[in-house]
């Protein structure tokens, strides 16, 4: 069963004077959609996920980092977070039956920014991330076996070069955050708590 993809990142003095300029520049870096260009959804939680948001805002035609970011400053709080929906464009299959006919679209992705005091009353701030990415499914990445033949399968021809593809977009994009960014530890995983770095490593032999 696939699971919702995941980046956790920290960062080094992380602060709420900070916090909103580090996100402009995680979403600033990341590959957005030629397809369904532009920032989609802003939403900002007060203290935890489950409270209802103070800001809900769509763009149909896509808004910019600029536009977008100062939207979110009025609700300046460290115990606040930030959440932009936006797109990538993503190899896919056409049919979960046949892996040689794919299509390229637009997936949703979130971009989030944590506030250092968010979820600090639930008691769950302690390993919090400064940002939070949120990819889609693993499926987009690593064809969905556990069988060593019939995974050898699916990642040779078409499908293999999509998978790939897609692959390197998120690698990519967590090289210009280490570049951007004052990274001090970064987690790629998933639903499951698996570390999807190891995972992907052990795949494609990297």
């Amino acid at each position: 069963m696939a699971d919702l993809v995941y980046l956790s990142v920290w960062l080094r003095d992380f602060s709420a004077e900070k916090m909103l300029a580090a996100w402009a520049k995680a979403l600033a870096e990341f590959p957005a959609s030629s397809l369904a260009p532009g920032i989609r959804e802003l939403t900002v939680y007060p203290f935890d996920w489950g409270e209802t948001p103070v800001l809900e805002q769509s763009f149909a035609e896509g808004a910019t980092v600029e536009q977008a970011v100062p939207l979110a400053a009025e609700f300046l709080h460290e115990d606040y977070a930030y959440e932009a929906e936006l797109n990538w464009d993503i190899w896919v299959p056409r049919s979960v039956e046949y892996l040689d006919q794919w299509e390229k679209v637009p997936q949703t992705v979130s971009v989030a920014c944590l506030g250092p005091q968010f979820e600090e009353e639930s008691g769950d701030g302690e390993d919090r991330p400064d940002l939070l990415i949120t990819f889609g499914l693993d499926s987009i990445l690593l064809p969905e076996s556990g069988d060593p033949a019939l995974l050898a399968e699916a990642l040779e021809g078409v499908a293999g070069n999509c998978y790939r593809e897609n692959l390197a977009q998120l690698l990519i994009y967590i090289r210009k955050l280490e570049a951007k960014l004052p990274l001090t530890r970064r987690r790629l995983w998933s639903d499951s708590g698996e570390d999807l770095a190891a995972r992907i490593s052990s795949t494609y032999g990297q």
